[in-house]
């Protein structure tokens, strides 16, 4: 099994068993090997982003290495590399932003708090 430092020289053999790293989900172009960016990595796990290019759609893909293989889970977003490098510099959201957004969202619109409430 690969080491985590050793996991981006393993993308071509990553991208043959997973689809989700050969082609765009929405349009079905292919993937440029040169289009997939790592935007971190830590402890056996990588997040990477690629951008289709023609679509212009992204991929947020997290790959982690465990005991039996490789996982990975993939998001479609409209976030930039660089978004994905800027948002990974974020301190995480804490109870109280939470709150601090609710309450903003409560005073400016009374029927969204509804809507979202709703069982």
């Amino acid at each position: 099994m690969p080491k985590s430092s050793e996991l981006p020289q393993h993308i071509d053999s990553l991208r043959s068993q997973f689809k989700v790293m050969k082609e765009c989900s929405l349009c079905e172009a292919v993937f440029e090997t040169q289009s997939i960016k790592t935007v971190d990595q830590s402890q056996g796990s990588h997040v990477l982003h690629i951008t289709c290019s023609q679509c212009k759609n992204a991929l947020i893909l997290l790959v982690g290495l465990t005991d039996v293989g490789v996982g990975l889970v993939g998001l479609i977003s409209d976030l930039s590399f660089e978004d994905a490098r800027r948002l990974k510099r974020k301190q995480p959201m804490t109870g109280d932003d939470l709150l601090d957004y609710y309450q903003t969202i409560y005073q400016k619109s009374n029927s969204f708090v509804q809507l979202i409430m709703k069982k």
